[in-house]
């Protein structure tokens, strides 16, 4: 995805990533990732990927938490069920759920 590039050196925000350490990581640690995010409703389709990047532009530097309290699907407007971060290498994807399981 155009402007979603990531430095040549992208480290997790910590080592031995629990639910906890992800959701209190600041969203800059996530830079060069994407987000995905999708409501309860079977019947809304997969939002598109937005690069942490534009989040941070559009935000500010919050915390992954205050990120997640303020997703919504792009098309009913219900708040987030599923929240992924994923970036994209060589080898294939990198997926780490925040919240629920994201359909890819």
């Amino acid at each position: 995805m155009p402007g979603c590039t990531a430095p040549t050196k992208t480290a997790l925000p910590s080592t031995g990533l629990s639910a906890s350490r992800t959701l209190e990581s600041r969203l800059s640690s996530w830079r060069g990732w994407q987000i995905r995010a999708r409501c309860g409703d079977p019947l809304c389709p997969p939002n598109r990927l937005v690069c942490v990047g534009d989040m941070l532009s559009a935000w500010g530097d919050i915390t992954v938490r205050d990120m997640t309290g303020r997703m919504r699907c792009s098309v009913c407007g219900q708040r987030a069920q599923s929240i992924v971060l994923l970036k994209g290498g060589t080898a294939g994807q990198v997926i780490h759920f925040v919240r629920g399981t994201a359909a890819l």
